[in-house]
């Protein structure tokens, strides 16, 4: 056994002290996650501080109700749990995501943790996280010399005033390389901070501050961060209540930048105007590798100003489209300018209403690209002309290996094609129709699996 899960509502003190004695020596365990036992749950307790004493685990969960008998949490279970955890030499996660802490217990864990010698990832408890545990919170960051990974997750407890403390404790992290501060309440207020942090953070290489409603002035201030960093690789900003206005400050820093490689801006009103400036990064930018614009109400003018960027662009692998409010049209132009490209393996293009003008043009850029591997169409139907347009095109392709078309084709003729198409294909791989795996067959191009 190398992993387990226990999430039993009724074990009894016998069963569990069973457990904790077999799992105490087990020689390959890596990691454990222990949820809701609904009891007193004593022997749980100790389960936990037996697993976290192991010397073959590196990872450990704790769920809600392991160190709690009532409604609070039992001071001598994470007194135990934080010895436990300072004299572990081998794990490396901790997860107290559904712990309730007080002032005093987030205090005794965090000493713990900044203590120990192997941890590098921590994820504390936010949901149950009182305002005065915080600062153990940052005392954790500053002073660990291991940590290299903190996730902290809403519901909106931090806040502003908890966002801007945990920002302002990057510059003195000693090795904190990953950073994650999805909905945890930052507002506008917190801004002012970005900047800063981002400049100062020297080691930080993945930040997600998405679900902050930071808006367009968070935007600007992480635009203005981007300028003096040269480290930081991954930037997720999703959901920020931003506008074009903000995503033209973060399109412009990414364009001088040369270390970034993966930029999500999903679930921003990116619109026609962001995604020109977005486009424009494209054609400057030689670094980023993944682009994420889910959800952003591109609309056929924002689809076809990302399209005219592509055939400049050589390093952007994967591109995300999804749910932008375009017709064929668009689809038609980004489709011509994915005919040029010479980077992109990943596509997702959804949802559309594919009618001639989109089949030609998928058609068209399946014959000319060459390094698209997978294609995710999303709920487009098409008829059974269509899809023999589609499926000749296929045949051609060479690098294709992953199609997926959710829509119902309900014409047998046309699909019978693709799988006729798809038998000659020499790499693809996977078939995905209406959210089922139609067909999956080796690379050699033999079918294995018929519908």
């Amino acid at each position: 056994i190398t992993e387990l899960a226990v999430d039993l509502p009724a074990v009894d003190d016998a069963g569990m002290a069973a457990l904790g004695d077999a799992l105490a020596s087990a020689p390959r365990l890596r990691r454990a996650r222990v949820g809701w036992f609904g009891t007193e749950g004593r022997t749980a307790r100790e389960l936990v501080t037996r697993l976290a004493s192991s010397r073959t685990l590196t990872a450990l969960a704790i769920g809600a109700g392991v160190l709690m008998p009532g409604a609070t949490t039992d001071a001598a279970a994470v007194s135990a749990l934080a010895a436990a955890l300072q004299s572990s030499a081998s794990l490396r996660e901790v997860d107290l995501g559904a712990l309730p802490l007080t002032e005093a217990s987030a205090a005794e864990l965090a000493e713990a943790l900044a203590a120990s010698a192997s941890l590098t990832s921590v994820c504390p408890a936010p949901s149950h996280l009182p305002g005065a545990a915080l600062g153990h919170v940052v005392g954790l960051v500053r002073a660990s010399g291991a940590l290299r990974a903190l996730s902290i997750r809403g519901p909106r407890q931090l806040g502003t005033a908890g966002g801007r403390a945990v920002l302002a404790s990057l510059g003195h992290s000693a090795g904190l390389t990953e950073l994650s501060l999805v909905g945890v309440g930052m507002q506008g207020a917190s801004a002012a901070d970005l900047a800063p942090a981002l400049g100062a953070a020297g080691r930080l290489r993945t930040l997600d501050l998405s679900r902050n409603w930071l808006r367009d002035a968070g935007l600007e201030a992480v635009g203005a961060g981007l300028r003096v960093n040269s480290c930081l690789t991954s930037l997720s900003l999703v959901g920020m209540g931003a506008t074009a206005v903000g995503v033209r400050h973060v399109a412009a820093a990414v364009r001088e930048n040369s270390t970034l490689t993966e930029l999500r801006l999903d679930g921003n009103a990116v619109g026609e105007d962001g995604a020109a400036a977005v486009a424009e990064m494209l054609l400057a930018n030689g670094a980023l590798k993944s682009l994420g614009l889910r959800q952003c109400k591109l609309g056929d003018g924002g689809i076809s100003a990302i399209g005219r960027a592509l055939p400049e662009n050589s390093s952007l692998e994967a591109l995300d489209l999804t749910f932008n409010r375009f017709t064929s049209h668009g689809a038609a132009a980004l489709l011509e300018g994915m005919g040029l490209n010479r980077g992109v393996a990943q596509l997702d293009l959804w949802p559309w209403t594919v009618d001639s003008e989109g089949v030609n043009a998928l058609s068209s850029m399946l014959r000319n690209n060459s390094t698209l591997a997978c294609l995710d169409l999303g709920p487009a139907t098409f008829s059974s002309s269509d899809l023999l347009a589609l499926a000749g095109a296929i045949r051609e392709h060479s690098k294709l290996r992953k199609l997926g078309i959710k829509g119902g084709q309900e014409l047998c003729a046309g699909r019978m094609a693709l799988l006729v198409a798809l038998e000659h294909s020499q790499h693809l791989v996977d078939l995905w129709h209406r959210r089922r795996q139609l067909v999956h067959w080796r690379a050699s191009g033999a079918l294995r699996g018929r519908t």
